[in-house]
């Protein structure tokens, strides 16, 4: 018997993102059709469960995230948990 898991990382989920950052190699401005595409090929997949690796969400000076706009995406980031059929483990940070 199998046994499948999936490893994600670096999100960066940012919903109102005014740019790209990373110098265009986090998309940010894409990053709802990305996490949408990302639930979707991993409720197909069909792993056991999923570990996220950190970064879920953009904040701090890097980004000029207010707290609210970083609330947000949390709660975004939540929503988008809730379309799993599958368990998610966070591990926080960088």
């Amino acid at each position: 018997m199998a046994f499948r898991f999936a490893f994600i990382t670096d999100t960066h989920l940012y919903p109102d993102a005014p740019q790209n950052f990373g110098n265009g190699a986090q998309q940010q401005e894409s990053c709802i059709e990305i996490y949408t595409e990302l639930i979707r090929q991993l409720n197909d997949f069909q792993p056991a469960f999923v570990i996220h690796g950190g970064d879920i969400v953009c904040g701090g000076e890097n980004f000029g995230t207010t707290i609210d706009q970083y609330q947000a995406a949390l709660v975004r980031a939540k929503h988008f948990e809730k379309q799993l059929n599958l368990p998610c483990y966070y591990i926080p940070g960088n």
